[in-house]
């Protein structure tokens, strides 16, 4: 499964709860893509210490070669992860969420 959070950046300081709570999921979850706000965002750099990610600038003049991109990371993911058997359950159990 993949999880995907949109839009993430200056909005989510203002809710403590809030932030702990997209922490402890993208923490529990295999695959995610986050789209976070470009620029100095407190909560921002927070995920970018806590998570090991990797961050792709997009941009308009990039954008087709960053699909391109992450579509085939999914896919090589999708086929390493059926090859191995595993079972991709939903990250889930924080209420609310």
């Amino acid at each position: 499964r993949l999880l995907l959070v949109d839009e993430v950046g200056y909005l989510e300081e203002c809710s403590l709860k809030y932030m702990s709570a997209i922490i402890s999921l993208l923490k529990r979850s295999s695959r995610f893509i986050c789209v976070l706000r470009y620029g100095d965002v407190k909560f921002i750099e927070k995920l970018r210490r806590e998570i090991d990610v990797q961050l792709i600038l997009l941009t308009r003049s990039n954008q087709h070669e960053v699909f391109q991109y992450i579509s085939e990371e999914l896919k090589k993911k999708h086929l390493d992860e059926i090859g191995k058997g595993k079972d991709n359950p939903s990250p889930g159990g924080d209420g609310g969420i």
